[in-house]
């Protein structure tokens, strides 16, 4: 009976457009709207104790591309699934990145205080600084690997580092959106209950092509070698 009912709601959860309930035009960007809000709202509650950071960005991650671009499962109840399925992997890798980050802000903190004291070769800062974008950039990249695949802790860091490291331009979109929105929210705090989730959206529209590219080349490499 136990499994029979966890079946049941796993299929309701997957169905086509759950909430959208066939909704066109003006109300259907207002369901998705809310819906954007939920994820939010939970992702924000989800990062609270900070270590957690990494498993509620893999399930906001997650929850919008299934719930807000395929249209399937429930928003709220699909966060926190991905969450908990996600929450050792997504601390464990979270963690080794917050660690980089903390050592990074000190160089930084550190050299830019000798760049005060009138010492030019203080400048290293900028040096720590760029590395400081890349770690969170690299972090951001495998919380989007961690969503679409299954793989070992290193590779978990090392394989979205490649695919950040492959397209540079994209980047620096990425992080002009990024201190833009930081920017709106510091003047407008309040906008920091929807504006996460909005640039997550756009991110995860973005990675979907990479992935969507990335297992089509692998797929026409294994047909090429005639791999089952």
């Amino acid at each position: 009976m136990a499994d029979e009912k966890k079946k049941k709601k796993n299929q309701e959860e997957e169905r086509p457009d759950p909430e959208g309930l066939g909704l066109n035009g003006f109300m259907n960007f207002l369901n998705k709207t809310a819906q954007l809000f939920y994820i939010n709202i939970c992702w924000l509650i989800a990062c609270i104790p900070v270590i957690t950071i990494g498993p509620a960005s893999i399930a906001m991650y997650t929850a919008i591309q299934k719930c807000l671009i395929n249209d399937r499962g429930y928003a709220v109840s699909g966060f926190w699934k991905e969450f908990k399925a996600n929450f050792k992997s997504g601390v464990k890798v979270w963690v080794l990145m917050l660690l980089a980050m903390l050592v990074m802000g000190f160089d930084i903190s550190y050299f830019y205080g000798v760049v005060k004291d009138g010492h030019p070769w203080g400048l290293l800062y900028l040096v720590f600084l760029v590395i400081l974008v890349l770690a969170i950039l690299t972090a951001l990249y495998s919380f989007a690997y961690m969503a679409k695949f299954t793989d070992t802790t290193i590779r978990c860091i090392r394989n979205p580092l490649f695919i950040m490291l492959m397209h540079p331009f994209k980047n620096v979109v990425i992080v002009i959106v990024g201190i833009v929105l930081i920017l709106f929210a510091a003047f407008i705090p309040w906008t920091v209950l929807i504006l996460p989730a909005a640039f997550m959206m756009m991110f995860v529209q973005y990675m979907e092509r990479i992935f969507t590219k990335m297992m089509m080349e692998e797929k026409e490499k294994k047909d090429e070698s005639g791999e089952v």
